[in-house]
């Protein structure tokens, strides 16, 4: 039985992974700075190792005895600032003598050797190619848009207490909304198979929805009136650095978005605008041909909606939690 070792494993995207591990019965070692949040009988089993993505030591001493990484770029930083982690978390893995590497990028990406001319897009296209000239057996999976992103602090609290789903997907919008353990088994299934080193998958959730529809599966789980309201990126932007500030204090919304939050509203914009109109359509999946590879039953949102909890507003933010 190998040994898998998982990144980021106190944060939401982490935490499906280390249940579905330690579900199929693999020694799983948790890497984290935030031990406490994996005490719960859930995550017991695995084996708690602390390491700092710039402290390059700590990280090959965190990967001893492993034979296999599933990593995902730490979720407050910006995608352009993943370079430096995603590199040390590499260089670690080759010198602890790490065999496999399964790569969760978080979003979408062009394909290889391609750019999309949208920044975020194109710096997680190049850490897919860091790793990928690394030497280990590499696996890539690309979820586009996480269903848990509603649980978040700047979609959630609207939702419950303003009856208002708020955001800047444009009307008539289509994507397709994966959740998180649907993830983490695609990952599992790259650990034992050979036939997939190389590849990089685009991942999706079994429903293309527009946005319009998004709302409606949310208004009938939580069985009251939920309606869409359509924010321009760049008033979208503007309201997220306004709510972080208040809801999280200055302090560490200034470790998030530095010393110019108009610059984090203005990143906001232009990833949207991108995401709004590009022909590339970054956040639709046709998953029929992923599925014939690597067949696994799709949770709809629907479903997923159905085990939340839409009566508390605010979330507690973790380490691992997108903004995007």
């Amino acid at each position: 039985m190998q040994r898998v070792a998982v990144f980021g494993a106190s944060g939401p995207i982490g935490q499906a992974q280390v249940k579905e591990l330690l579900k199929r019965g693999i020694d799983t070692v948790a890497i984290t700075r935030n031990g406490s949040i994996l005490s719960r009988p859930e995550f017991l089993g695995a084996e708690i190792r602390p390491a700092d993505y710039f402290d390059p030591d700590s990280l090959t001493k965190a990967l001893a005895g492993v034979e296999s990484v599933f990593f995902q770029p730490p979720g407050l930083l910006s995608p352009t600032s993943w370079a430096q982690p995603a590199g040390n978390v590499c260089s670690a893995a080759v010198k602890a003598g790490v065999k496999r590497l399964i790569l969760n990028s978080t979003q979408w990406a062009p394909d290889a050797g391609t750019l999309s001319g949208q920044p975020t897009y194109d710096a997680t296209s190049a850490m897919e190619d860091l790793f990928a000239s690394s030497g280990l057996e590499l696996v890539v999976f690309r979820p586009v848009l996480y269903m848990e992103n509603l649980l978040t602090l700047f979609w959630k609290p609207p939702i419950v207490e303003e009856g208002v789903y708020r955001y800047c997907h444009r009307p008539g919008m289509e994507a397709n909304w994966i959740c998180m353990d649907d993830v983490a088994q695609f990952m599992v299934a790259g650990l034992t198979r050979d036939e997939l080193t190389g590849r990089r998958f685009t991942l999706g959730g079994p429903e293309r929805l527009p946005i319009e529809e998004v709302v409606q599966v949310l208004s009938a789980v939580m069985g009251r009136p939920l309606k869409f309201e359509y924010m321009p990126p760049r008033e979208f932007g503007h309201y997220i650095v306004k709510r972080l500030t208040a809801d999280i204090g200055a302090e560490r919304a200034t470790s998030i978005m530095g010393n110019d939050p108009g610059g984090l509203a203005e990143f906001l914009h232009e990833f949207y605008e991108f995401n709004n109109y590009s022909p590339m359509r970054p956040f639709e999946v046709d998953m029929t041909k992923v599925l014939k590879i690597i067949p696994i039953e799709l949770t709809t949102l629907r479903k997923w909606a159905g085990k939340q909890d839409w009566t508390s507003a605010y979330p507690k933010i973790r380490s691992g939690t997108r903004i995007l």
